[in-house]
């Protein structure tokens, strides 16, 4: 748990929320939804396995997206969001 907390830090990966963005459920089994708190959109996400794999990418086009995620292995996995400035959150697939 240290160990992941400090690593957390040092990436700066929030597991539920950051200024910007409300990720929930998470954990999920069949789709996260992302809240765009700053109506600043499309963006872009993309989501990367444990392996440093690009698995999804796509756009968030409104303030409220939903990414179908029941495709995915079970998991943990980091989204971004965002292009200049990205923004990473831990996402746990059930």
């Amino acid at each position: 748990f240290i160990i992941t907390k400090y690593l957390d830090q040092q990436l700066n990966i929030s597991t539920t929320e950051f200024d910007q963005f409300k990720i929930y459920p998470n954990p999920a089994s069949s789709y996260i939804e992302i809240l765009n708190t700053r109506n600043n959109y499309p963006l872009n996400f993309t989501i990367i396995d444990s392996t440093a794999r690009t698995v999804m990418k796509g756009n968030l086009e409104n303030k409220n997206s939903k990414i179908t995620i029941s495709e995915l292995a079970t998991g943990t996995y980091i989204l971004q969001i965002g292009e200049k400035e990205i923004q990473s959150f831990r996402v746990i697939k059930k």
